[in-house]
């Protein structure tokens, strides 16, 4: 490289850094830039169905309790969609810090991330809340896998959710906040 060349290099380089330190801020990207983006929570479809493929995502079962049948099925899903708006809009999922399913506001500035989630249903979520009759036909049982220490007898989940954020930092607790909620009356 000659002369000449080593000099449009060095000045290049220079405008370069100049340029850089020109838009740089002293202040740090806040967090909430990061996940700024806000998934629709009301649509034609449940947030996360038509949603393109997520970076990360928790996949949460639950059971009915015994005895809760229909109206109870409902009221849990009413709690459930107030919390996940919350969720979906970036603010903390609340509750008392010692309470059990507390937020612990680990992702307070983490935005909305393009949170989904998806509530889902098993067989025996509908016989239990009297809607076999609305059974889709592609249903089929699932095979029952070994029992655990935490699931001696391999129990089937009657509901559950999927919850997809895009970012790493996202504003969902995978399952603290939906026990609590269950737990509402």
């Amino acid at each position: 490289m000659g002369a000449a060349g080593a000099t449009g290099l060095v000045l290049g380089a220079g405008g370069g850094a100049a340029g850089y330190a020109a838009t740089r801020s002293d202040a740090p990207t806040a967090l909430t830039a990061v996940g700024s983006t806000e998934a629709m929570f009301h649509g034609k479809h449940q947030p996360g169905i038509t949603t393109p493929l997520q970076a990360r995502g928790h996949l949460v079962a639950f059971d009915l309790v015994a005895g809760a049948g229909r109206k109870e099925a409902v009221a849990l899903m009413r709690r459930w969609s107030a919390l996940v708006r919350e969720l979906m809009a970036g603010r903390p999922a609340g509750g008392s810090a010692d309470g059990p399913g507390h937020d612990t506001g680990i992702a307070l500035d983490a935005g909305p991330s393009s949170l989904t989630v998806t509530f889902g249903f098993g067989r025996t979520f509908f016989a239990r809340t009297g809607l076999t009759s609305r059974l889709p036909a592609a249903l089929d049982p699932l095979p029952r896998s070994p029992p655990t220490s935490s699931t001696p007898s391999a129990p089937t989940a009657t509901c559950g959710c999927r919850s997809a954020p895009t970012t790493r930092s996202s504003p969902f607790t995978p399952c603290g906040p939906y026990r609590r909620r269950a737990r509402e009356q």
